[in-house]
């Protein structure tokens, strides 16, 4: 169900139904189980821009330590942590 929702956020970002950063609340703090902590939605924001501009290892900075990549994570490794596909898919 999770994806199917993602997929239903991602659509109503790209229509301009609602900013990315709402959609990236959605997908965090409602798909995930615990759910991410908020401090976590700019940092999901930040890897999609990111990613659409087509700089798939640009570090993005964490409040929270990643226990491969420390504070500084890339860009593509949050899209498949966040499972955030639907929002960079064709970019």
């Amino acid at each position: 169900m999770g994806s199917l929702h993602a997929a239903e956020f991602s659509n109503m970002e790209e229509d301009g139904q609602i900013t990315l950063t709402m959609a990236m609340t959605y997908q965090l703090r409602s798909n995930f189980f615990p759910p991410h902590p908020s401090e976590m939605i700019p940092v999901a924001v930040a890897a999609i821009e990111a990613y659409r501009e087509g700089d798939y290892d640009r570090l993005i900075t964490s409040p929270y330590a990643h226990q491969r990549h420390g504070f500084e994570i890339p860009a593509h490794a949050l899209i498949e942590a966040f499972k955030l596909w639907p929002w960079v898919d064709g970019y």
